[in-house]
């Protein structure tokens, strides 16, 4: 029998599973359902039902066991799954005592459940726009919600360790000194560095899957190029980046709460990361002008005091455009804080989400797998 482990490499499976939630989906075009499960081994799984399936109007029922298949399998978007096929059959069976992973001990595993990872490490990456807003949105639009790296040069990155699980995380926040692409380039190539010195196995983001991977492997090439630093400096931190489980929490939290952002899933874990507010720094910017450029934004009205995401597309800018000032000048200095400070605020939150037993069984494989 079938488990998520062999849904990377086989075209069709068979499996063992038990309902852990149903999402239901009456206001969507073509989906009927989702069906979040597990495999024998503990791994969370989905099942995708179409309106046009025969199993579209299946009654599936929670914590209850079944066999279904044979399905195709789904791999996408930083989730594992199967889906219903005319030949797909369900029965269901009596509770089976799920076994040990063993992903995890084997050298050639190509997936392991968060749970069973070593150290591991976290990033969230902090960007500005190369292009207007709504080009970005068009282009998210047209391509599956597929971002293009030309869009967007790093700012800064915040990274974080864990030796083992539920111990202190440390956190540091890795700045981009100035606006050439040499200066993007050291920036993902300090991540790499802190990267090795951890010896970690398994990389943490939240929603990485679409933006934070694609975006700082491609930056790397891209300012790689750019600069001139050479393809061997380049290769050093793909290889690096590549050797990670990646483990995208934003997954998980679709499952277990059902959607929510990176604040809102923290809170309900009791790890609600602090505010940063940019009106106590002495940086003399403003940004409400900026929101007034986006069609939706986060903020309560343009005057908000809080910062938010989008408001690093204009606070970054200008921080990289400080780097004529003097050093220790006070805009600069501020910038400076302020920036690190919101960075650093939603590392520590993934580790603590990441603890959470519940996302335990969630899939992870390397970057580097060919799916």
């Amino acid at each position: 029998m079938h488990t998520a482990q062999d849904i990377l490499f086989e075209e069709t499976v068979t499996m063992n599973i038990c309902v852990y939630r149903i999402e239901r989906l009456p206001q969507h075009e073509w989906l009927s359902q989702r069906i979040h499960c597990t495999d024998k081994e503990g791994t969370h799984l989905k099942i995708t039902v179409f309106y046009d399936d025969h199993l579209a109007d299946y009654e599936f029922t929670e914590n209850q066991w079944y066999r279904i298949g044979p399905c195709p399998t789904d791999v996408y978007g930083g989730s594992i799954g199967i889906k219903v096929q005319r030949s797909t059959e369900v029965t269901e069976i009596d509770d089976i005592e799920p076994s040990e992973h063993s992903g995890f001990k084997t050298e050639d595993a190509s997936l392991i459940q968060l749970g069973a990872s070593a150290g591991r490490v976290g990033i969230d990456i902090e960007t500005v726009a190369t292009v207007p807003e709504r080009e970005i949105e068009a282009y998210k639009d047209a391509n599956s919600g597929d971002v293009n790296p030309e869009h967007y040069e790093l700012v800064a990155v915040g990274v974080g360790h864990q030796s083992r699980r539920s111990e202190p995380t440390d956190t540091e926040v890795i700045l981009r000194e100035g606006p050439e692409p040499d200066d993007e380039f050291r920036v993902i190539e300090d991540v790499a560095d802190y990267v090795r010195q951890a010896d970690a196995t398994t990389l943490l983001t939240f929603g990485g899957t679409w933006f934070d991977v694609p975006v700082l492997h491609e930056r790397a090439e891209i300012t790689a190029e750019t600069a001139g630093v050479g393809r061997e400096r380049f290769e050093r931190v793909r290889e690096t980046l590549d050797s990670l489980f990646h483990a995208d929490l934003k997954q998980g939290v679709y499952r277990v709460f059902d959607g929510g952002s990176l604040e809102e899933t923290a809170e309900k874990v009791g790890a609600k990361p602090p505010e940063t507010f940019w009106d106590v720094y002495r940086h003399d910017l403003n940004p409400v002008e900026a929101r007034r450029t986006f069609d939706d934004g986060p903020w309560d009205n343009f005057h908000d005091s809080e910062f938010y995401n989008k408001d690093m597309l204009f606070f970054g800018d200008h921080f990289l455009k400080t780097r004529e000032d003097p050093p220790e000048s006070v805009p600069r200095r501020a910038l400076y804080k302020m920036i690190h400070e919101y960075t650093r605020t939603d590392i520590a939150p993934m580790f603590d989400i990441a603890d959470d037993e519940r996302f335990d069984g969630l899939a992870t494989w390397r970057l580097g797998t060919d799916l």
